[in-house]
């Protein structure tokens, strides 16, 4: 008995220590100590059968560190407590831990345990509790791109609420998340004019319920006012986006809000300031947001800021500053260990390497790193950091090696000082085989990106409407001008495209024989040697063209599946199936796909609309009839 008593005693002295740890990690949102103090208390709050502690410290654990690793070594402890937590009042929490911990490592299985627990929770007529689950399977639907089944389990939860006899900022909050899947959706402009319809419905609402809520009402409105900020960001109103985030931070002074919540909000600012051209605002916004993150020892938002700088100075033509900034921000995300703001930063860095130092065997490892982080993270967006690597495979010098190994792509990387591209790989997977697998495919679809045969036709034919619209506008066409601006305008801060853009514009303005930027590379070269035959008559483009340039990026991607890009035929097919419901696309998507199918004949352009037929002879003179669907 002394034996346990003396027992007892340490482990309440030692979960006491790491909970002391756990809770000042909390109070300076330094995620990877929260992690490490959390995973340290856990098995002597078990030992201690405080089980509701134990699941408030693992929630805590799985929002800051879902890699494959540590959920591998918290599921065990998971699935202890589910058992032992049956029939009591832990049990649906224990059980929700469980599947939001499988999100990331098996969704099949997460959204099963959580279809279960939403069934449990319907069927004892639990509707607080299966709101609560319904949120999570929304987000495995949003995951999943499954947004129509979101959207309609969205209503459902919102049923749940108001059967739960919930108030109505929980009601609101229901609201908010129907929203959230329109953006996603595409539907801006009808969130943003929602937004503003229920800001006063929302002021009309007391700051303290008298009825039940299972949300915090501030937490409800900033976020509705969030998701019309970034409605107003997708339709580029970049204005009402400052000024939505300006009553956010209102609200949040008025309630004491912390200074690094605050200068979170604060940060969502620079992009609109940048798209405004207000650059010393921005600059000056993120140095204040700098020295708060600096302060308050919030590594992974010091990295974000770092890594924002670092665009601010490349827009202000400081090609050098831009590269030294987004070094730091790596040295600092790494520290953080925030696997998505370390793969943007490596896209970041490898983009101003190739266009500000013209170092593309660097910008060729930082941008496979990017492309290997995210497909090993399961995001759906490596294919640029890919895309850009297969720009560096075209533009790299004589004797230059590709690191062909993960051992090799760690060394070029890690020249950059607090960069560890191995710790973080393990951390995704413990697996080395699965890694090295991943990467092998990678470099073999950056190669083949890079092969002439399909590198090129690809892009010639995303900028040959711009050309069309050149052609024209140069004529006098003033719409065509108009629109050839616009696109123009859209790519002038592309890392890829923002070059090509300059030299476009001056034969815009100043003909085929128009002065031309010193930097441009080979694929800029062709395309712009395209423009100027085309205005010359040498290699002209089909005059009707230019009205399509809004479909530019489609008809690039028509003439990659035509090569057998398989990700992108998939996606053309589907895009195809829904222009088959549009009567005056119809004709259009019937002929896009007798050319998958491998009819490459002219004849199919006959009895088209002029600029659908433009549309088929461009997608037909940049697939040889030897390409092979």
């Amino acid at each position: 008995q002394a034996g346990q008593d003396f027992q007892a005693a340490v482990d309440t002295e030692v979960a006491a220590y790491w909970n002391a740890v756990f809770q000042q990690a909390r109070a300076q949102e330094i995620s990877w100590l929260i992690v490490h103090a959390g995973r340290a208390a856990v098995p002597y709050l078990l030992r201690l059968g405080d089980q509701r502690a134990v699941l408030e410290v693992l929630e805590q654990v799985i929002i800051r560190d879902r890699s494959p690793v540590t959920i591998a070594a918290l599921l065990p402890t998971l699935w202890h407590l589910a058992d032992i937590t049956q029939g009591t009042g832990d049990q649906a929490m224990a059980g929700l831990l469980v599947a939001r911990a499988l999100a990331g490592t098996d969704p099949d299985a997460s959204q099963s345990q959580l279809q279960a627990l939403l069934t449990a929770a319907v069927g004892r007529a639990d509707y607080s509790w299966a709101s609560v689950i319904s949120t999570y399977l929304i987000q495995g639907y949003l995951r999943a791109g499954r947004l129509a089944e979101a959207l309609t389990l969205a209503g459902e939860m919102a049923e749940y609420k108001r059967q739960a006899g919930l108030g109505p900022w929980s009601q609101l909050s229901a609201e908010v998340t129907r929203l959230q899947i329109l953006g996603l959706q595409g539907y801006a402009d009808e969130v943003l004019a929602e937004v503003t319809r229920l800001r006063p419905h929302m002021a009309s609402l007391p700051d303290q319920s008298d009825q039940p809520e299972n949300v915090l009402p501030y937490n409800v409105r900033e976020v509705i006012l969030d998701t019309g900020r970034r409605a107003a960001r997708d339709l580029e109103r970049w204005d009402d986006a400052l000024a939505l985030n300006a009553e956010i931070r209102a609200f949040q002074q008025a309630r004491g809000a912390s200074a690094i919540e605050i200068a979170r909000n604060r940060f969502n600012d620079y992009g609109p300031l940048l798209r405004l051209d207000r650059l010393g605002e921005a600059r000056d916004l993120l140095l204040d947001c700098r020295d708060t993150f600096e302060r308050e020892h919030a590594t992974g938002n010091l990295g974000q800021a770092l890594s924002a700088l670092a665009g601010v100075e490349d827009k202000a033509g400081h090609g050098q500053d831009a590269i030294d900034l987004e070094r730091n921000a790596l040295r600092y995300e790494y520290l953080a260990r925030d696997g998505d703001a370390i793969a943007v930063s490596h896209e970041n860095l490898g983009n101003y390497l190739r266009r500000n130092a013209a170092d593309h065997p660097q910008a060729l490892a930082h941008h496979l790193a990017a492309a290997l982080i995210r497909t090993l993270a399961g995001s759906t967006r490596a294919r640029l950091p890919l895309i850009a690597a297969a720009r560096d495979l075209v533009e790299l010098p004589g004797g230059a090696v590709v690191p062909a190994t993960i051992s090799e792509l760690s060394a070029a990387v890690g020249e950059v000082p607090g960069v560890d591209l191995a710790r973080l790989l393990a951390q995704l997977t413990d697996d080395p085989a699965v890694v090295g697998a991943v990467y092998s495919a990678l470099l073999a679809q950056a190669s083949e990106l890079a092969n002439p045969d399909t590198l090129l036709p690809r892009h010639l034919a995303s900028w040959d409407p711009v050309i069309a619209g050149i052609v024209a506008a140069r004529d006098g066409d003033d719409e065509a001008r108009a629109a050839v601006d616009e696109r123009l305008a859209e790519r002038a801060d592309s890392p890829d495209w923002g070059t090509l853009v300059a030299a476009l514009r001056a034969i815009l303005d100043d003909g085929p024989g128009a002065s031309l930027p010193d930097d441009l590379d080979n694929i800029d070269t062709v395309i712009t040697r395209r423009a100027q035959a085309a205005l010359t008559g040498e290699n002209p483009v089909p005059a009707q063209l230019w009205p399509a340039i809004p479909f530019s990026g489609f008809i690039a991607h028509v003439v990659n599946a035509a090569y057998g890009d398989q990700d992108t035929a998939q996606k053309v097919t589907e895009s195809l199936t829904k222009m088959d419901t549009d009567a005056d696309l119809a004709p259009l998507a019937g002929a896009l796909r007798r050319i998958l199918d491998g009819d490459h004949t002219p004849t199919l352009a006959r009895d088209l609309d002029p600029v659908s037929a433009a549309v088929v002879l461009t997608v037909l003179f940049h697939v040889p009839p030897t390409a092979q669907p």
